[in-house]
């Protein structure tokens, strides 16, 4: 069936995940989802395959993909049959790492975003407050810049102010 989006490469592409999720995933994924964990391995192994790095820079371990390749690549990594999997790779590659990605120094994306790509590390994100649980409209945390550092204040803050640094150099 032709495409307008997809090619010859994307399909090729696309094979290689089935094949791989069908093969490396979906055997295991009722244990993980009764360990309530991913195993290390699964993200060093996605991450030797350059699965989590599709559309991030070369430079950095990334393929530098178009966006079909993304498309492609989170259609199969649902085929497992566990949202929690497929919720947990998505958030890593096109949520947590993408800040980094895109506003981060040379020097965090050499610390952080590389390994991310390469699965050495695990990026996650922590959105939660007491009024408004996930639901990121409702936040009350703020940050705003002072000088080189931005103060965060809000409900789960625990101290008055917390500073860190910027993301930029």
């Amino acid at each position: 069936m032709s495409s307008l989006y997809f090619n010859a490469d994307h399909d090729l592409f696309r094979q290689s995940v089935r094949q791989f999720i069908a093969a490396e995933v979906t055997p295991y994924i009722n244990e993980w989802e009764e360990q309530q964990q991913l195993p290390r391995a699964i993200w060093q192994r996605m991450g030797e395959l350059g699965f989590l790095g599709i559309n991030y820079p070369e430079q950095y371990g990334g393929t530098a993909a178009d966006f079909f390749y993304s498309v492609a690549f989170l259609e199969e990594i649902c085929r497992c049959g566990a949202a929690g999997f497929g919720a947990a790779i998505s958030v890593h590659q096109y949520m947590a790492t993408a800040h980094i990605a895109e506003a981060g120094s040379h020097s965090l994306k050499t610390r952080y975003l590389t390994p991310a790509i390469a699965g050495a590390k695990i990026a996650a994100l922590g959105v939660t407050e007491p009024n408004a649980g996930s639901d990121v409209a409702n936040l009350q945390t703020t940050a705003h810049r002072e000088g080189d550092e931005y103060v965060i204040n809000g409900p789960n803050i625990l101290l008055p102010m917390v500073t860190m640094p910027t993301l930029s150099p």
